[in-house]
């Protein structure tokens, strides 16, 4: 009596189809960028890194690994904030390195590979999915952790009104929605963030001068050099600064947070695998 068992067999167990283990998922963010005081400096790569491990165990796809680069749509500047910043197309190129490597390795290929992108700077990435599924010769998606689509917010929620402009597209970093995933996650400061609610009840323009990158980066649109930053405000940033002046505080809801989370995984099952 032999003990040996077929694939065929072992694949049959548990409860997804054996091809999901076939799709291959990777998350890319940022390792190293200024999001004020109470956000850790890896934050939009812990959110991916953790939206991708989650959609593996939804799902049963694979979750590969991190992607260690990043970049910008907003170019050199982004240096200011982000020291590990390279230029898109070398990050590109970095990236199709790494996961072709990675392919290589496994002992089984890939049918398609999923990308999670926790980065506002990587969104030109998002368009990249045909031009990907050519480079690694297996269909390719792009998503968005805050790609999240219909979210039904709280009625009792503070900034309720701010909350839906910014998932209409009116874009953010290091404001309402970051630091609230942040608190679902367990890795916001809330001493900090207590401490920077207080000082922005007096003087939020103060709060910006010494944080910059808070606010939709609202210390570099403030007192940078229009010239040189003048680009924030044509991505959309221009919106949460003035919300965080007129508010003179950085709300934040661990509820919102959860429920970001558990949208952005629905949406990632619908349209990513």
């Amino acid at each position: 009596m032999s003990l040996k068992l077929t694939r065929a067999e072992i694949e049959a167990c548990g409860k997804f189809p054996p091809e999901r283990r076939k799709v291959f998922i990777f998350s890319v963010g940022n390792d190293f960028e200024a999001h004020g005081p109470a956000l850790p400096a890896e934050i939009d790569s812990l959110m991916a890194r953790m939206l991708a491990n989650q959609l593996a165990l939804n799902t049963g796809a694979y979750y590969w690994g991190h992607i260690p680069y990043t970049s910008d749509r907003v170019g050199e500047i982004a240096r200011d904030w982000s020291p590990l910043h390279i230029d898109f197309d070398l990050f590109t190129e970095k990236t199709v390195a790494f996961i072709k490597a990675a392919m290589e390795k496994f002992p089984w290929p890939a049918e398609r590979i999923v990308i999670f992108v926790g980065h506002g700077g990587l969104v030109p990435l998002l368009m990249m999915g045909e031009e990907l599924s050519g480079k690694f010769g297996v269909k390719t998606r792009v998503g968005f952790v805050a790609g999240v689509g219909q979210v039904e917010l709280p009625k009792h929620l503070e900034a309720r009104d701010t909350v839906e402009k910014i998932l209409l597209g009116a874009g953010e970093h290091a404001y309402i929605l970051e630091h609230s995933v942040a608190a679902a996650l367990g890795v916001l400061d809330w001493g900090k963030l207590e401490q920077l609610n207080r000082e922005a009840a007096k003087d939020p323009e103060a709060v910006l001068k010494r944080h910059p990158a808070l606010a939709g980066l609202g210390g570099y649109q403030l007192f940078g050099d229009p010239k040189r930053y003048g680009c924030l405000k044509e991505v959309g940033l221009e919106f949460v600064l003035n919300d965080f002046l007129k508010r003179k505080k950085l709300v934040v809801s661990a509820e919102l947070g959860e429920l970001l989370v558990t949208a952005a995984l629905k949406t990632a099952e619908l349209l990513l695998l």
